[in-house]
C-alpha cells in the first residue's frame, strides 16, 4: 500500500468527496445484507430479479424515446451539409434582393 499514496511531509489533506448516487441517478449497489440474501435465498433471488425486470419495462420507453432521438441527429455530415445549403441559398436571396 506503500506504492498507492504520496508521503507529503506538511500541509496536506486528503480530499474526501463523497455523494448520494441516488442524486444523479446511479446505480445503487446492493447492501451486504441484501447480496447475502441474494446469493443463500433463491426466492429471495427470484423476487429481486422480478422487481429489476418491472424497474427495467418501466424505462423501456424512457430508453426508447432517448435512442430515438439520437437516431435524428446521427449523421452529423448530412445535417450540416443541409443547413449550410439552406444558408447559402439565403445569402444569395438577400444578395439579390434591391434594398
Amino acid at each position: 500500500m506503500d506504492n498507492l499514496t504520496y508521503i507529503v511531509e506538511t500541509g496536506a489533506r486528503r480530499q474526501e468527496n463523497r455523494w448520494d448516487p441516488t442524486e444523479n441517478e446511479q446505480v445503487v449497489p446492493e447492501e451486504k445484507e441484501v447480496s447475502r440474501r441474494l446469493y443463500d435465498d433463491p426466492m429471495f433471488k427470484l423476487e429481486h430479479s422480478m422487481d429489476d425486470k418491472k424497474k427495467a419495462k418501466s424505462k423501456d420507453t424512457t430508453l426508447n424515446a432517448i435512442i430515438a432521438n439520437n437516431e435524428q441527429f446521427k449523421d452529423d455530415y448530412a445535417i450540416n451539409s443541409s443547413l449550410r445549403a439552406a444558408f447559402r441559398v439565403s445569402i444569395l436571396f438577400l444578395q439579390l434582393r434591391p434594398q
